[in-house]
């Protein structure tokens, strides 16, 4: 897919396991979970998305969203033509800062970039978890024909467009806060610039499935999510959270006792306290989903190396990918709470940084983080 593809206006809403096979290393608790069908979507036959054809006129789109007592929809109806003009210039209407794109709808509520080398780095980290999972897509069990999904949080989108691929009988919406996704697209998926955190919309127990991914750095209230998705899953829908737990470990206590890995973490999980983001919360998650109410509540656990320092040949590419993506991504993933939170100079970040890259490239350090898959099913 060209990057000039990555244009299309979404839709808004407004306010409102197997075995590792590396030695040494196997989930924490593994599970077999669904493998996802083959990838088998036509290419040939896609939908180009526009504004006219996304904005709640799609039928079984607007079936997912409440209505009032009159029927209603709940966006209403004069107003909804200019509501999506004005929404969707503000979210277009982007930030820049320290030399990168922020998202400008909602100004502040990510403090990750959103420009093109941002997006190829997430398009990396879908690579790697398609690599750890040996190419699912998922791990919870869910209906071989699922009608209804959500993928809160979708970034390029490229997650929701080989899900909605793999499943054709599925409405798939997909959420962000930065209209930055494909123009090409199955005709099975609409995308939407809307906050996860923020009512959720959809009519009660509509959805088969929600899905989000890699969204520490943007949800602050994990267990209003968790009760959004209780709320709006059919009985007997799964929820799947996947998510990185970025405290760096060495199996052979290669870390130096200076780790500046360990200081990343440390200064960044130490800045986000202040607003609202935990970078430790994918140990949480399991407690979280029980806690919702959610049954049958798996967490299954994988390494990510950083680096190609594992034996198995699947788990060395893992490594590869997500020491470049890590070492490419670092100005994205710190600059912005470094600067805006902890109110650091730029030349400071820019020399810190330096430090954790060189360790990270370091072939005499091992060390991995840990990436958590955790999903639950609501009560039938």
């Amino acid at each position: 897919m060209n990057k000039s593809e990555r244009s299309s206006p979404p839709r808004i809403h407004g306010t409102g396991s197997p075995d590792h096979a590396c030695e040494g290393s196997p989930p924490i608790d593994s599970s077999t979970g669904n493998a996802s069908p083959a990838l088998t979507g036509d290419p040939g036959n896609p939908l180009e998305v526009s504004a006219s054809s996304n904005y709640l006129e799609d039928e079984a789109a607007s079936d997912l969203v409440e209505r009032d007592a009159d029927g209603d929809s709940a966006f209403g109806d004069d107003s909804a033509p200019s509501e999506f003009a004005s929404l969707l210039s503000e979210a277009r209407d982007y930030v820049f800062e320290n030399g990168r794109r922020y998202h400008g709808y909602k100004e502040g509520r990510y403090m990750l970039p959103n420009d093109e080398s941002e997006m190829d780095r997430e398009d990396m980290k879908h690579h790697i978890s398609m690599l750890i999972t040996e190419g699912r897509l998922h791990l919870a069990p869910i209906d071989k024909h699922p009608q209804r999904a959500v993928d809160i949080g979708t970034g390029t989108g490229i997650w929701a467009i080989e899900f909605a691929d793999s499943y054709p009988s599925a409405q798939v919406i997909a959420t962000d806060l930065s209209p930055i996704q494909p123009t090409w697209v199955p005709p099975n998926l609409n995308f939407e610039i809307d906050d996860a955190e923020d009512e959720w919309l959809y009519k009660p127990n509509s959805l088969d499935f929600v899905h989000c991914r890699y969204l520490f750095h943007g949800i602050r209230n994990w267990p209003k999510l968790f009760g959004q998705a209780m709320r709006t899953l059919k009985p007997g829908g799964w929820i799947e959270i996947v998510e990185m737990h970025v405290i760096p470990i060495s199996y052979d206590n290669s870390l130096p006792a200076n780790s500046q890995i360990q200081a990343l973490y440390d200064v960044l999980a130490e800045i986000g306290q202040k607003v609202g983001i935990d970078l430790a919360v994918a140990q949480k998650f399991r407690g979280m989903l029980e806690k919702a109410g959610y049954e049958e509540v798996n967490e299954t656990v994988f390494d990510l190396p950083i680096g190609g320092w594992m034996t198995e040949r699947r788990m060395r590419e893992v490594g590869l990918f997500q020491q470049f993506q890590m070492t490419e991504g670092l100005h994205g993933i710190a600059f912005g709470l470094l600067t805006r939170v902890g109110g650091w100079d730029p030349i400071k970040v820019e020399a810190f940084l330096a430090g954790v890259r060189s360790e990270m490239k370091d072939p005499n350090v091992r060390c991995l983080y840990k990436l958590y898959f955790v999903y639950g099913r609501k009560p039938r």
